[in-house]
């Protein structure tokens, strides 16, 4: 079987001392008719139909992938890199480690536009797969990491230009710091960068 100018063309040879040509007729129709049967209902379906052969890791059980499916638009699955292996094995055996957290903080001085701020994050996020993705380990044979097809940063935009000035502005900023170092990363489910943005004063 090959694909001639878009088609699907099937011949089969077969030894006339074992078969009768009927009985290949009879295979031949009978193979038209599954083909026909199997577009039939592709084309009936409203969205496009999934299977592991889409995706670069092949493996995953039908099961987990109509899962998957239903839950998220899946743009790519495949495993883990044995570095992210290891990463991952810590995160799930201590669960309230912030090792492998990273917090990064900068003052700018100037007008920033929080909405034009996101927008710029957003297009990271449309850029580079490793923020669209999360990763699954429960009934796998191995951990995998599922990419999805969009994905948005978790951005929050603070402004503390009215707080009362009794209030020590640095102090507020810290416990901020301080709240988001304590609510750890699900890797299973949660989007991987958080983005907070705090405005202080006037420019």
């Amino acid at each position: 079987g090959m694909i001639v100018n878009q088609q699907l063309n099937i011949s089969v040879r077969y030894s006339k001392n074992q078969y009768k040509p009927a009985t290949i007729k009879g295979l031949r129709d009978s193979y038209q008719a599954q083909l026909l049967r199997i577009i039939s209902v592709c084309l009936a379906k409203k969205e496009k139909e999934y299977t592991p052969s889409d995706f670069t890791y092949k493996a995953i059980p039908m099961e987990m992938l109509d899962r998957l499916m239903l839950q998220y638009q899946v743009e790519d699955i495949y495993t883990l890199s044995p570095m992210q292996e290891g990463m991952l094995f810590h995160a799930l055996y201590e669960s309230n480690s912030s090792a492998h957290f990273v917090q990064l903080s900068y003052r700018f001085h100037g007008h920033l536009q929080a909405v034009k701020v996101e927008a710029s994050l957003n297009e990271l996020f449309k850029r580079y797969d490793i923020l669209r993705t999360f990763f699954i380990h429960e009934g796998c044979d191995r951990p995998l990491q599922v990419v999805l097809k969009s994905r948005k940063v978790a951005f929050k935009y603070r402004d503390l230009r009215k707080r009362d000035r009794g209030n020590n502005k640095e102090d507020f900023i810290e416990t901020i710091k301080k709240s988001d170092r304590q609510s750890l990363f699900d890797l299973n489910r949660d989007i991987l960068m958080r983005v907070t943005m705090i405005r202080v004063d006037n420019a």
